[in-house]
């Protein structure tokens, strides 16, 4: 599996208060800003505008366990490839658009 290609974590969330329009959202290296984002509340409510935030915080963390996801699954799936049953199933349905996600981000 590639490496991710996207500036590495720990993504920061910015203090912001309730009358903050927009969140700002940062990762430092060797002294400088290596990546600068800002969610805008002006077209949503600031709960889910909080909740955009923290999901984007959350990306490189996500990155990883995805990763660690569709290693085990592709274990389990070539374990038990000739079982039925919707867990099977599902799981099979999951591995494919994960790993879709995971070559996205090592671009």
């Amino acid at each position: 599996m590639s490496e991710a290609k996207f500036t590495p974590g720990p993504w920061i969330l910015e203090n912001f208060s309730d009358a903050d329009k927009e969140i700002f959202i940062s990762a430092e290296g060797d002294g400088w800003a290596r990546l600068q984002a800002t969610v805008s509340q002006d077209d949503c409510e600031k709960k889910t505008a909080q909740a955009n935030a923290h999901l984007i915080v959350a990306a490189p963390v996500l990155y990883e366990a995805l990763k660690v996801f569709v290693n085990a699954a592709e274990s389990w799936h070539n374990f038990h490839k000739h079982t039925d049953g919707i867990q099977c199933d599902q799981l099979c349905a999951a591995i494919e658009p994960a790993r879709a996600a995971l070559k996205l981000a090592g671009k």
